[in-house]
């Protein structure tokens, strides 16, 4: 009998992880896409103009400050968006 019980807890942990993740993955979805902005042209990056930041999925952000450190040649960005659902 254990074993059945532990079966059927198991199961709905499972289930509850499996409805979790689908409710987060448009979240998942959208940092994703702002991710991807991260590696687009440093210029398009400070306009939010880049294909990703125009993708129809990614919110409209407004840029506060654009990074780029030359000797790393890497670039990043700080910002935000006003959809408080996310």
């Amino acid at each position: 009998m254990p074993m059945k019980k532990s079966r059927h807890i198991l199961s709905a942990a499972l289930l509850i992880s499996i409805i979790g993740s689908s409710l987060q993955a448009s979240l998942l979805d959208t940092q994703a896409l702002l991710s991807f902005a991260a590696y687009c042209p440093f210029n398009q990056i400070q306009s939010w103009s880049c294909y990703w930041c125009k993708h129809p999925s990614t919110p409209k952000l407004t840029v506060v400050d654009a990074i780029y450190n030359q000797n790393a040649d890497t670039s990043g960005y700080i910002g935000y968006h006003n959809n408080i659902s996310k």
